[in-house]
């Protein structure tokens, strides 16, 4: 029985020795110093968390509070006036042209001295007549708001029909002749705004001289060869600025006729655009 027991612990000894030993048993070389375990790496730290801005809405405006509003460009004065007082200025110009009734006008004018304005006017009753003027402009006097001024105008017309033909035409109409001169004086009235409308009030005498008179009475006699005939003229109207150049005008006007062949009274309108020139 002996060798049996002694066998089986011989057994259990050798199968002992030839198995792999375990780590946590591995204690190195005999004499060697052992480092000690190196740490294990701890998780970093979480950082602060960090909110990011809100894309801006349309109540919060995407300029940065620093900035500052612009401000609007102040606007250029519109100084052209054609039928008012305020002279264009040395060697400056201005036009208009107005549609009405019973005239279709134009006019130009330019400054040769800071207050005296010279230039020419066309009429035409849409064919019918067509008179051609030289005209002047004189400012005598300039308030803030007000300004007061002379006119004057002078030259020949040319009607498309003989006096003979032209009883209710043209010159029943107008109160013109073949030669007409104007002269009067005009107030103006406008605010102190850079493009401030501007209001006009004329009274002109129209002088017709009649180179071609007829009698119209059967036991008249024979007429002079030259007939003179009064008139007076009076407007009201203003210049409504639009833009630096451009302003929109608007007449209206009573004309008395000093003839006994012409219309006693007729009322005149017009709508037209006065332009500065270049």
């Amino acid at each position: 029985m002996w060798p049996l027991l002694l066998a089986a612990l011989l057994g259990q000894a050798g199968a002992a020795a030839g198995a792999p030993p375990q780590e946590s048993e591995w204690t190195g070389l005999p004499g060697e110093q052992q480092a000690p375990p190196a740490p294990e790496p701890s998780a970093p730290a979480p950082s602060p968390s960090r909110s990011l801005p809100m894309p801006p809405t349309i109540e919060e405006p995407m300029l940065p509070p620093s900035s500052l509003p612009l401000s609007p460009r102040p606007e250029r004065p519109n100084l052209t006036s054609v039928y008012g007082v305020a002279p264009l200025g040395a060697w400056k110009r201005g036009a208009a042209v107005s549609l009405g009734f019973p005239l279709l006008q134009a006019r130009a004018l330019m400054g040769v001295t800071p207050k005296l304005d010279l230039g020419v006017e066309y009429d035409t009753l849409y064919g019918l007549m067509h008179d051609v003027r030289a005209s002047a402009r004189w400012m005598l006097w300039s308030g803030d708001t007000m300004s007061l001024g002379l006119v004057g105008d002078a030259g020949p017309a040319f009607y498309a029909k003989l006096p003979q033909q032209d009883a209710k035409g043209a010159r029943w109409l107008t109160g013109r002749r073949n030669v007409n001169a104007t002269a009067g004086m005009v107030l103006a009235v406008h605010g102190p705004a850079p493009r401030a409308s501007r209001f006009f009030l004329a009274a002109r005498c129209l002088l017709a001289m009649d180179t071609e008179p007829i009698q119209g009475e059967p036991l008249g006699g024979t007429p002079p060869p030259v007939v003179f005939a009064p008139n007076l003229l009076t407007e009201v109207g203003l210049e409504a600025p639009v833009s630096e150049w451009v302003s929109l005008a608007f007449r209206v006007g009573l004309d008395l006729h000093g003839r006994s062949e012409d219309s006693l009274v007729m009322v005149t309108g017009s709508a037209g655009v006065v332009t500065a020139l270049p």
